[in-house]
């Protein structure tokens, strides 16, 4: 009877792999592809970043997350997001000075995906003069699609910053759920090295109370992020993956978990004050 039932569970194990759209390798989590794409943080040039953060001490920046073109239901709409920007120009309202979109940005990993995302970003770039800047998230890592990810994506990194006048923004490679040995001891080093306060966006959260599952698989790490982060002046952490709303103070700074894009349509706004001493970043959700 054991045996049946240990051959009953392989047969259906092996049609799930054979026709499991996201690659049969995934399935089972690589931790070894986050060590070779993100080994140490590509810093980018005032070039390849919106001149608005190096003018103004006061300005917006626009977070959305889990797109997940490629999806059929729902399929993802474009259209919440540029009518919540038209509605801005609209209002002679300011446009934000950059967008982030945290990770999950396909669902299946795959080149047809990437191109429509691709396009999206092409669209609010002519419609908007917006940079958009991207986070690795898991479903961007199947079929080994990190590999597009890294080709076809500005900045064409997966681990990377630049900075402000008061602020250095991170950008994190959690796709596969952990930063790594490589990515998380290079934080290290330059978070300590770095005087200025801090944003980080990640896709995976560092850590949620009620839904632990959607954290980051390592709990040495989160432990060793959340002491970084309050001894780096780290102000703001913005994470994803879990597709619902949750926030957690910290202390010295806030983690918010933003709800989907793709079924909830939501946005989340950070309206970034660098005129006094200490910045100030409020957060507004939009759906």
């Amino acid at each position: 009877m054991k045996k049946k039932y240990i051959i009953a569970l392989s047969v259906i194990f092996s049609i799930f792999i054979v026709n499991c759209s996201f690659g049969y390798q995934q399935f089972f989590g690589r931790d070894e592809d986050v060590e070779d794409r993100a080994k140490v943080l590509t810093q980018l040039s005032d070039e390849q970043i919106p001149s608005t953060i190096k003018t103004q001490d006061k300005y917006s920046i626009l977070v959305i997350n889990d797109v997940h073109f490629g999806r059929k239901n729902p399929e993802t709409n474009p259209n919440y997001l540029y009518d919540y920007l038209d509605s801005l120009v609209a209002s002679s309202k300011n446009l934000p000075a950059f967008i982030v979109i945290n990770g999950d940005l396909t669902h299946h990993g795959i080149q047809s995906e990437y191109n429509a995302y691709n396009s999206f970003v092409a669209e609010i770039k002519s419609r908007y003069s917006i940079t958009v800047f991207s986070t690795m998230g898991n479903h961007d890592c199947f079929n080994d699609g990190y590999k597009i990810f890294l080709k076809d994506l500005f900045p064409n990194s997966s681990y990377y910053g630049f900075s402000s006048s008061k602020i250095s923004f991170y950008f994190l490679d959690t796709g596969n759920g952990t930063l790594g040995t490589l990515q998380l001891t290079d934080l290290q080093n330059k978070m300590k090295q770095d005087t200025k306060e801090k944003i980080v966006f990640t896709h995976y959260p560092t850590t949620i109370d009620k839904m632990s599952l959607s954290s980051l698989t390592n709990t040495k790490e989160r432990a060793i992020l959340l002491d970084l982060y309050n001894k780096t002046d780290v102000r703001f952490v913005c994470s994803a993956h879990s597709h619902q709303f949750n926030e957690h103070d910290y202390g010295n700074f806030i983690e918010v978990c933003n709800e989907d894009y793709c079924k909830h349509h939501s946005i989340l706004l950070l309206h970034i004050d660098e005129s006094l001493e200490k910045i100030t970043v409020n957060y507004e959700r939009i759906k």
